[in-house]
């Protein structure tokens, strides 16, 4: 009977040993924990990454300026006596065609590369500094026509044109073209304490 028991003891650790290398070689068990309300279950997976921030646009400004343009005349009155001729020149609205600066006419910004990074346009044109000039003139001699020298009053004055470029990316230097003038340079040190807005003259 001990001869049995002492055999049977045998079989069933080496059935042990035979379940104990079996159980390392079988792949791991999956085990799934399932919360329950009032539980807290800490999640093994990995958190999701945030959503990304959208970036600022970059920083674009807007320049405004004037431009003066030498003296033309405004309004002219001629008148000779003698012949009868009278002449009468009246410009309501400044055009000066001098350097192409006319309503309309493109302005041009360049960086410090020479690139072009906006283009305008004169937006408007006014009068500015006006003043009266009268010659009495002289009276011909009779017979001759042409001989004398007729009356005159004129006005005169400065045009001065206004002109506005959107969009312009933050550079290190600006070059303003307005019409066929010359290049301007300022720095954006220069337009910023300007307010974007400048004064030129042709």
């Amino acid at each position: 009977m001990g001869r049995v028991l002492k055999v049977s003891l045998v079989a069933l650790s080496s059935a042990l040993m035979l379940a104990s290398c079996s159980d390392s070689r079988s792949p791991a068990r999956v085990v799934t924990v399932t919360a329950t309300p009032g539980s807290s279950v800490a999640s093994s997976a990995p958190a999701s990454s945030a959503a990304p921030q959208p970036t600022d646009s970059p920083t674009v400004h807007r320049l405004t300026g004037t431009m003066a343009v030498s003296a033309s005349t405004a309004r002219r009155v001629t008148y000779d006596p003698p012949t009868g001729v009278f002449q009468n020149f009246n410009a309501p609205v400044c055009r000066p065609t001098d350097k192409h600066l006319w309503v309309g006419a493109r302005v041009t910004v360049y960086d410090q590369h020479s690139s072009i990074v906006g283009t305008g346009a004169i937006t408007s044109s006014s009068w500015t500094d006006l003043k009266t000039e009268h010659d009495d003139g002289m009276p011909g001699i009779a017979g001759m026509p042409n001989s004398g020298v007729p009356a005159d009053t004129s006005v005169s004055g400065n045009c001065r044109v206004t002109f506005a470029v959107r969009g312009l990316p933050t550079a290190t230097f600006y070059g303003i073209v307005v019409g066929d003038t010359a290049k301007v340079i300022y720095s954006v040190a220069e337009l910023t304490a300007k307010k974007w807005t400048v004064n030129l003259s042709s």
